[in-house]
């Protein structure tokens, strides 16, 4: 019986980790989002969307600007997972 209620423990704390994970990842604050009010409707919020573009544009920057880009997208990665990874 204490075997299974390690093992049901571990699913949810993996399940937690991965729902956290998953709302990372689509631009929600869960820690601002908790402390809303119990009747309003939590909302994500605007980001700025790091999709990859037309390859046309990047050719269009210098090699400086193509680095300040990737430091850009890479530092809002880590933020946006934090350390879910």
């Amino acid at each position: 019986m204490c075997q299974l209620f390690f093992l049901y423990e571990s699913y949810q704390e993996r399940e937690y980790k991965r729902h956290r994970f998953l709302a990372a990842v689509n631009g929600i604050d869960l820690d601002k989002e908790l402390d809303v009010a119990p009747q309003q409707t939590p909302t994500a919020k605007k980001q700025t969307n790091f999709l990859f573009g037309d390859p046309a544009e990047y050719e269009k920057l210098n090699n400086k600007d193509r680095d300040s880009l990737t430091q850009k997208m890479m530092s809002h990665f880590k933020k946006v997972t934090g350390d879910l990874l």
